[in-house]
């Protein structure tokens, strides 16, 4: 399966004021996809980027079938457009993002990491290459293979199993 980001408009009040908890909705994933997860948000005024990455300044609740941006610090304004970056995968993984072990939605990150380090410790006369350390990561991805494999077929036992090594 693939994944790939979007961003879903969310729909602002018109008069908003900004008031700590304020809550937006936000427009569905297209079909036949469903969010995975939240990279962040995207938030203009007056067309001008705000700064969203503060932790702690934007949260993200799910409604009934949908999802809304949480405002935790009363930043918004009327006028201001605001939007979630999500990750989509799609819809017939048969699982909602709040019904993934947290286990397992750990062991996936941490795969999905060590492959991006891989892929990029490997790039060709790059300034960050680094063909030793490339093949540390690629070990440890399909280390980390291993460990959600083993966690989503439910025999995990607390320790790691390496199902083999792939070269790159």
């Amino acid at each position: 399966t693939g994944r790939w980001t979007a961003v879903l408009p969310a729909t602002v009040p018109a008069g908003w004021a900004g008031a700590a908890g304020g809550e937006f909705p936000l427009a569905k994933a297209p079909e036949p996809c469903g969010v995975c997860r939240f990279a962040g948000v995207e938030w203009r005024r007056g067309g001008k980027a705000m700064e969203a990455a503060r932790y702690g300044a934007f949260g993200f609740r799910r409604e009934g079938g949908g999802w809304k941006i949480v405002d935790n610090w009363g930043l918004v304004r009327d006028g201001d457009a605001l939007g979630a970056v999500a990750v989509l995968e799609p819809a017939s993984t048969g699982y909602e993002l709040e019904e993934v072990p947290e286990d397992v939605a750990g062991d996936l990150s941490g795969l999905v990491a060590a492959r991006a380090s891989a892929l990029l410790l490997s790039m060709p006369n790059a300034a960050w290459s680094d063909a030793a350390a490339a093949q540390r990561a690629a070990w440890e991805a399909q280390r980390e293979l291993g460990i959600a494999t083993s966690r989503m077929n439910g025999d995990f036992a607390g320790g790691s199993r390496v199902v083999g090594c792939l070269d790159q």
